[in-house]
This record gives C-alpha cells, sequence and structure tokens, in this order.
C-alpha cells in the first residue's frame, strides 16, 4: 500500500514539475513579449516625438504656398484683362483700318454694267 501513495506521489511531481517548467517557459515568453512591445512603443514614441514640429513646418509651408497661389491668381486675372483688352483693341484697329473689298465677280458686273449704260 506504500508502494502505491509513493508512487501516486512521485506521478504527481512529476505532472507538477512538467506544470511548472510549462508555466515558467509561458512565463519568459510573456517576459519577452513585453520588452518587445515596450521597445516598440519606445521606438514608436522617438519616432513621433519628432513629428510635431515637422507638422508645424509643413503647415507653415503650405500657408505660404496658397498665400503665394492667391497672389499669382491674382496677378495672372490682371493679366487676362490685359490680354483681353489689347486683343480687343487690335480688333477694333483692324476694323477701321481695313476698307471692306469687292469680290471679284461684283467688279466685274459693275464694269460690264457701266459699259452698257
Amino acid at each position: 500500500m506504500i508502494w502505491i501513495v509513493i508512487t501516486i506521489n512521485l506521478l504527481l511531481s512529476a505532472g507538477l514539475l512538467w506544470a511548472t517548467r510549462q508555466i515558467w517557459l509561458l512565463r519568459s515568453a510573456f517576459i519577452a513579449t513585453v520588452r518587445k512591445v515596450d521597445g516598440w512603443e519606445a521606438a514608436c514614441h522617438k519616432g513621433l516625438s519628432v513629428s510635431p514640429p515637422a507638422i508645424m513646418t509643413g503647415q507653415k509651408g503650405a500657408t505660404a504656398a496658397k498665400q503665394k497661389y492667391q497672389a499669382l491668381v491674382a496677378q495672372l486675372q490682371k493679366v487676362e484683362m490685359v490680354l483681353f483688352a489689347f486683343s480687343r483693341f487690335q480688333t477694333t484697329v483692324k476694323g477701321l483700318w481695313s476698307r471692306p473689298r469687292k469680290s471679284r465677280i461684283s467688279r466685274r458686273n459693275e464694269q460690264y454694267g457701266k459699259r452698257r449704260r
């Protein structure tokens, strides 16, 4: 009977020793995972700590570009108005200087008409 108790005790001890080792390995895996995640968090924090100044610089550059663009749009509108006025002036001057010309056929008809009269 004592041998049965000793055998059960040894089996229980071996099972518990195996379970303790598995828990120890799981604990080691958890610790490694926590260290890895902490390293990632530190790297992200280090990388993102530079971001706010970079974002502010980008926003300032975008604002300056918008202002320059608006100024250029105003200049472009003025240039378009000047070109339109010049085009209208050119058309008007061209119309005043050019006299209406009659076609050859109408001139022939007038010449023959004058001879017959």
